[in-house]
């Protein structure tokens, strides 16, 4: 309905003549209304002027109003669309920051353990060999030579399984290289023909697995 005629409150004489957007457009004396609106439209030329003005623009003003509710509205979803999405991405990054960490500290942990085992592996082989060059050139010897050799190969096999995992878990080729190199030198000490080579090696042997950890813990 574009137009909406209403009396006044607390008075006889005259009403409102308001559009539907709530403005004034005039005040229409009681004895036009009691004519018609073609007569208060013929006396008011005004008046008539804001009449026609206001029927004519109501269906304009009616759409003005349906494509402002639409704007609003897609303004409204497009809002909780992007706070959505922002949300989204800052738990997706958050996740992936935690995933990132626990990768990273499981990759430090491992490293860890397959460094010190190999070190503790090498000590071993390297007490094991020791104490068979006494077997193989003390008179008596202290224990069976073959039995303390067989002890040492089993050793030797689990040094070797220790470097295979530390290679596989460093990413330092130098790194990888020394503990290989480290191995090889406890393994020459068998091969020592006199006691105070034996002892050269010893030393050596001892200050190259020390080396190795103080490298090693550069790269957990």
């Amino acid at each position: 309905m574009p137009v909406t005629l209403r009396r006044r409150p607390g008075t006889h004489n005259a009403i409102y003549v308001r559009r539907r957007t709530s403005r004034r457009l005039a005040l229409r004396p009681r004895q036009d209304r009691e004519a018609g609106p073609d007569h208060w439209r013929s006396n008011n030329p005004t008046s008539a002027s804001s009449w026609a003005c206001t029927t004519r623009i109501s269906p304009s003003c009616d759409q003005l109003w349906d494509v402002e509710t639409i704007i609003a509205s897609a303004i409204a979803v497009l809002g909780t669309l992007l706070g959505s999405g922002i949300t989204l991405a800052v738990q997706q990054r958050t996740t992936d920051r935690s995933h990132e960490f626990t990768r990273r500290e499981k990759l430090r942990q491992e490293r860890l353990d397959a460094y010190s085992s190999y070190a503790g592996a090498l000590l071993n082989y390297r007490r094991c060999l020791v104490h068979l060059w006494f077997c193989e050139n003390e008179e008596p010897p202290p224990e069976d030579p073959d039995a303390v050799r067989i002890r040492a190969y089993d050793l030797r096999s689990g040094a070797q399984e220790a470097l295979f995992r530390v290679q596989m878990l460093t990413d330092d080729e130098t790194l990888s290289q020394t503990a290989e190199t480290v191995l090889a030198d406890v393994t020459a000490l068998a091969k020592t023909e006199t006691r105070t080579e034996l002892d050269q090696r010893r030393v050596r042997t001892r200050d190259d697995i020390n080396r190795l950890v103080r490298a090693a813990k550069r790269h957990l």
